[in-house]
């Protein structure tokens, strides 16, 4: 994987831009799953990257945001940037990915996701019926 090399390093990725939406939309993932066994929901955003020198984006996304957590696994460099549900507001980035929308079809990913975690918000998915279409909704995201 190539290090990702600023041409501006002054200017930085910000939340009033749409950067980090093509960062996204190149490098991210949206993710939902049903835990049968816990009967819960879990779901993420995350990006990932190889090599030290590319952590530095990631960490500063953790800044921004202001939530998250960026983790690195040795065996082969990989460093995430991770929001997920269990110990993160997941609505602090929703707004941000539908004022700067994305060009591919990830779009469709995140609206799927999105509409999972409405769902979950409004707790619509108590009802079986709707939580199984959830579930079916999750297993097309990505």
């Amino acid at each position: 994987m190539p290090v990702i090399k600023l041409l501006k390093p002054h200017i930085q990725p910000s939340l009033n831009d749409a950067w980090i939406c093509g960062f996204t939309d190149a490098e991210g993932c949206f993710y939902a799953t049903y835990d049968n066994k816990y009967k819960r929901w879990r779901y993420y955003y995350t990006i990932d990257q190889r090599g030290a020198e590319n952590s530095v984006v990631l960490k500063h996304l953790k800044q921004l945001w202001g939530i998250g957590i960026v983790q690195h696994y040795k065996p082969d460099d990989h460093w995430v940037f991770r929001v997920h549900n269990l110990d993160h507001n997941l609505t602090h980035i929703v707004p941000y990915f539908e004022r700067y929308s994305f060009k591919t079809k990830k779009r469709t990913s995140f609206e799927k996701w999105v509409s999972i975690l409405k769902a979950i918000s409004n707790k619509d998915h108590k009802n079986l019926v709707i939580n199984d279409r959830l579930i079916s909704l999750a297993k097309t995201i990505n």
